[in-house]
């Protein structure tokens, strides 16, 4: 009976040892099960703050590029209507200089085809063109359509001064000589054969039969002299009427030269 009771007893210890072993082990489980959930929940939190951190980068860094390049457009808006605008102001500037120009030209041929009446010539102010942009090809016509008729209109004042000398030259050798000079409009210049031959005023003979040799004299002296004014005078009008038109037509554009012929008399358009 005591074995029995000795044997309970140990049996009864066993069995509380082993429960509070696997209380222990129970214990020691869930605070391993509790350590590693910590861990986990850390980790997780470290993540989401990582890819949070990612994101707000990303977004800032969006941001910049999307201000810098909004910054950059406004820019070259900018810069395109300044562009836009200054080219508007140089279109209108051409074209006002070009109008200038073609009025000047139109009053040169309007005076070129009125006769000389003034002893001295008359100075017209001269516009002098800046151009901007060299490599721009209306206004470098515009500015050598300028130069072309401020030269028109030199070598028509120095036209007119000359023919006025030569025309008191000719009434001085006239007056001197003591004959009358004759109308230039009752000799007619003809072209026969390739001479030129001149309408010489009919008279009849003298009692003393000299009234043909005097009347041939005098032809004769006023034949030089026509030949001395002529030659004198001829070469600068050619110059002046078939050099700088075809220079000036070749200049004008298409559209301005229909608009002068369409403005003008018809001795202007026969000139031009």
């Amino acid at each position: 009976m005591e074995q029995l009771r000795a044997l309970k007893k140990l049996a009864q210890q066993r069995v509380a040892t082993e429960t509070n072993m696997r209380k222990a082990d129970e214990a020691k489980t869930q605070y391993l099960l509790q350590v590693q959930q910590q861990l986990q929940e850390s980790e997780a939190q470290a993540r989401q703050a990582e890819l949070r951190n990612m994101h707000e980068v990303d977004a800032a860094r969006i941001r910049a590029e999307y201000e810098a390049e909004l910054k950059q457009l406004q820019e070259k808006c900018e810069r395109d209507q300044a562009k836009s605008v200054q080219a508007v102001k140089e279109q209108e500037e051409k074209i006002r200089r070009f109008q200038v120009a073609q009025d000047q030209l139109h009053h040169l041929a309007h005076a070129r085809s009125q006769p000389v009446t003034a002893s001295f010539p008359v100075e017209v102010p001269k516009i002098t063109p800046q151009v901007r942009d060299a490599s721009d090809p209306l206004a470098a016509q515009v500015a050598q359509l300028v130069q072309i008729v401020q030269q028109l209109q030199s070598n028509q004042a120095h036209i007119a001064s000359t023919e006025t000398v030569h025309r008191t030259d000719k009434s001085q050798k006239i007056a001197q000589d003591g004959r009358t000079p004759v109308n230039p409009r009752s000799t007619i210049p003809t072209k026969t054969d390739g001479r030129k031959n001149r309408t010489v005023k009919s008279g009849g003979k003298g009692d003393d039969g000299y009234d043909s040799d005097d009347s041939s004299s005098s032809d004769s002296s006023q034949d030089e002299l026509e030949g001395q004014f002529s030659t004198a005078s001829q070469p600068k009008q050619v110059d002046t009427g078939t050099g700088t038109r075809v220079a000036v037509q070749a200049m004008i554009p298409h559209d301005a030269l229909e608009k002068f012929d369409e403005r003008a008399a018809l001795e202007d358009r026969v000139n031009w």
